[in-house]
């Protein structure tokens, strides 16, 4: 019995840990998380500047025909449309990374739970046992008596 139940225990401690080691996993996933979209706010902030620029330089060279600064324009539109792209794909990949880790968090729980089951199962268990064990000396007695 009581071997059974310091299994338990070391069961019920390693689930703990892995429980700890999913909060910790969740934490890192969210400042990634944050990196990335700050990285990705420094991107467009940077990708709006050479726009400007580029704005400025065509205003500067007024040699420079139409159909070039509709070309610029049009690349311009490109790159930001890809950009876009990139951020939404980033972005479902952080979401599909949160989820599993909540799956996983849920299936620590739902393990956690059982292994408490598990522990009061043994103990009425003991109980019974104990009981058993009583009733027994307690005839025992009796008969000697």
């Amino acid at each position: 019995m009581m071997i059974i139940l310091f299994m338990l225990m070391m069961i019920m401690l390693m689930l703990m840990l892995m429980m700890m080691m999913m909060m910790m996993l969740m934490l890192v996933m969210l400042m990634m998380f944050m990196l990335m979209m700050v990285m990705l706010m420094m991107f467009l902030l940077l990708i709006i500047l050479l726009m400007s620029m580029m704005m400025l330089m065509l205003m500067m060279k007024f040699t420079l025909t139409i159909v070039m600064f509709m070309m610029l324009k049009l690349m311009m539109m490109m790159m930001l449309v890809l950009m876009m792209l990139m951020m939404m794909m980033l972005m479902l990949m952080m979401l599909m990374l949160f989820m599993i880790m909540l799956m996983l968090m849920m299936l620590m729980l739902m393990m956690f739970i059982l292994m408490l089951m598990m522990m009061v199962l043994m103990l009425i268990m003991m109980l019974l046992m104990l009981k058993v064990i009583l009733l027994m000396w307690l005839l025992m007695m009796m008969m000697f008596m």
